[in-house]
């Protein structure tokens, strides 16, 4: 106005000026309450504002929800929309934001149990004015509840966690500190949870893996998903080794950064020990059933081999004793293949190779097929193709594969059929023997290997003729032990099957070879010989056998009457079984040896390794099994050589020592 004035403006064009500077400040005044009105009618949140009298101007239609309120609020004082909320300190909240002129903030509950946020802010005064506040009440209902619920599941997860004792469970962070151990890591490695937390996870290592880096690779190449199970050695805290089975499971963060590690493991001890006491349960159920079984067929066999040698007899009494006996050493065989059956699968079986004739090995074993077949092919036809046909093997153990592959082939081919036998080199070194019969039976799914505890698997031939079905199992490991191979082809199920038996050849051999001990080797000289066994047959058989060798017998029933015939008797040496009634043999062997120093041969159906390992350890100088040929027990009595010679304790005291 003072502008216009200075100018000499006439007074209607001042008045104009002004009514149009003001019907534009209305204008403006419109459009603010309109976009106000507007912002609070689509506000989601209950929002009022008040004058400074604390009384309601504008509010959101959820003001009215949150309040309780049918009508509006506009013009309500403030005591009057407090009602449904637990906010005993809304006016002094509200006072204190409008003096200050400072925002508020408070926590507070709505009478139908939500959780909001009330948040006070002061509206600017105008010049003249007090100004006014704004209450908004922001609802952290859902976020209150699903942070409850978070903090709880991780709450309830560390619980879990923490109270599995039988899984080691840790986290590391990227320097591999560990972060978290769980009570199932305390009692595994030993590390309380104060002792372990902020170490390097490279404490539980062992010395080789950590020079090898497994920590940090552990670190770096941990899969993120579906991590395979490791099993290795890990230290405790006294320094002992255990062996753990688990996971080690990188954890990555959404950019795929590495940001930790977490270590799921169990210890290995226990299920270690169980198995090896089940082991050691069946290894001694194995050992009793071998001895049980070997017993009654030792006087058989030693009676039918003296019987067999008697000229005397007739032609036809000799040939049937031949068939008898062979079918007992047949029994002793089975035995020895549920036994070495347990000896291959834990590793355990003895090998000691030489210089063998694979085609002098192949008519014995023929020899035998054919003699004992009961059904199947009528024919065995040899084709013994093969230059070279020495290997380097024990020929025991050959024999036990020719013979099942003879037995195998006549078990399953059809009446009137052939078994046919061929040698050849496919070189120099090698010999293969291929085992064809014309009608087998052998599943498609067997082909190329043999690899199960079962032969030919057909399941009428399986219906037919029953057995373990151990025999190829067997031949196929003891040809691996040889440096061979044992595999099946066929054209089909019942369009016969050929077995190849493949070898290295030794073609030295011959030259190597010793000359084999006869049959039944003349009788050393006499002994005196203790002899304790609780068999009653196996007694006299042995006691017969030994005193037509020429020996002198003391024989004994038991342990303690073995020991008391030591005290009358002045022997050689003791001939004993483990299984006694009262002691063992083995502790019977330690008294001997320690009150008169005589040495001892073991005549026992336990033939495990750690039979043989005892009996040696309590001063047997030998270990024969049961059922003993003639042959090897005359063998075994001339190793000592003449009784009470310079010769015969250094025999017996060699013997000890190669023990």
């Amino acid at each position: 106005m003072e502008l216009l004035s200075a100018a000499n403006v006439p007074p209607e064009q001042e008045l104009a000026e002004l009514k149009k500077l003001l019907e534009c400040r209305e204008r403006e005044l419109e459009y603010s309450g309109n976009a106000l009105r507007s912002i609070l009618g689509a506000a989601a949140i209950p929002l009022a504002l008040f004058d400074s009298s604390l009384r309601v101007t504008h509010h959101t239609p959820e003001a009215m929800i949150c309040f309780n309120m049918s009508a509006a609020l506009t013009g309500m004082p403030l005591a009057d929309v407090s009602a449904s909320l637990h906010y005993p300190q809304m006016a002094a909240d509200a006072r204190t934001a409008l003096a200050q002129q400072r925002i508020i903030e408070r926590g507070v509950t709505h009478a139908d149990g939500r959780e909001f946020l009330a948040r006070w802010s002061p509206v600017l005064p105008l010049d003249g004015t007090s100004g006014g506040v704004v209450l908004a009440l922001i609802d952290l209902t859902e976020v209150r509840r699903a942070t409850r619920d978070l903090t709880n599941s991780r709450e309830h997860l560390r619980m879990i966690i923490g109270n599995i004792p039988d899984y080691a469970i840790f986290c590391a962070d990227p320097e591999r500190k560990i972060t978290r151990w769980n009570i199932g890591a305390e009692r595994i490695f030993g590390f309380s949870e104060n002792e372990i937390l902020g170490r390097a996870a490279d404490v539980i290592f062992t010395p080789e893996d950590r020079a090898a880096h497994v920590p940090e690779k552990e670190l770096e190449t941990a899969p993120r998903e579906d991590p395979a199970l490791d099993e290795r050695w890990y230290l405790r805290r006294d320094g002992s080794r255990f062996r753990a089975c688990g996971r080690m499971i990188a954890v990555h963060n959404p950019s795929g950064e590495t940001v930790g590690l977490v270590g799921i493991l169990r210890d290995q001890s226990e299920d270690r020990k169980a198995a090896e006491n089940a082991a050691a349960a069946k290894d001694d159920f194995l050992a009793a059933l071998s001895h049980e079984l070997r017993t009654p067929l030792n006087p058989a066999l030693m009676t039918i081999a003296a019987l067999e040698s008697d000229m005397s007899l007739p032609e036809s009494a000799r040939f049937s004793l031949a068939s008898a006996r062979r079918n007992i050493e047949l029994e002793a065989g089975l035995i020895d293949d549920v036994l070495d059956a347990t000896r291959i699968t834990r590793g355990m079986i003895s090998f000691s190779p030489a210089p063998c004739d694979l085609h002098a090995l192949l008519a014995r074993a023929s020899e035998i097929a054919l003699s004992d077949r009961q059904r199947g092919a009528e024919a065995l036809n040899l084709d013994c193709g093969a230059e070279e046909h020495w290997v380097n093997g024990e020929a025991a153990r050959l024999q036990q594969i020719l013979w099942n592959l003879l037995r195998n082939a006549f078990k399953f081919a059809e009446s009137g059929g052939t078994i046919s036998v061929r040698t050849y080199n496919p070189t120099a070194d090698r010999i293969v023997l291929a085992v064809t019969d014309s009608c087998g039976a052998l599943p498609s799914d067997s082909f190329g290997s043999v690899s199960g505890p079962s032969e030919q698997t057909s399941g009428s031939g399986r219906q037919r003729f029953g057995g373990l079905s151990l025999g190829l199992t067997i031949s196929k490991a003891l040809a691996e032990l040889h440096g061979g191979t044992l595999r099946a082809s066929s054209n089909g199920v019942g369009k016969g099957t050929t077995f190849l038996l493949e070898l290295p050849a030794n073609p030295a051999g011959q030259l190597l070879s010793e000359t084999s001990m006869p049959e039944n080797p003349v009788p050393g000289p006499p002994l005196r010989l203790l002899l304790v066994e609780d068999h009653e047959t196996s007694l006299k058989a042995l006691i017969w056998h030994l005193e037509r060798d020429g020996h002198t017998v003391f024989p004994a029933g038991s342990g303690r009457e073995a020991l008391a015939l030591a005290e009358r008797e002045d022997c050689d040496l003791i001939i004993s079984d483990i299984g006694l009634p009262d002691i063992s043999g083995l502790e019977v062997m330690r008294q001997i040896r320690r009150l008169h120093g005589w040495p001892g041969i073991a005549l026992s159906g336990y033939g495990m390794p750690g039979d043989i390992s005892a009996s040696k350890a309590a001063g047997f100088s030998l270990h024969l099994l049961k059922p003993v040929k003639l042959a090897e027990l005359r063998g075994a009595l001339k190793k000592f050589g003449k009784p009470g010679t310079r010769e015969w304790m250094a025999r017996w005291r060699n013997l000890d020592q190669k023990r």
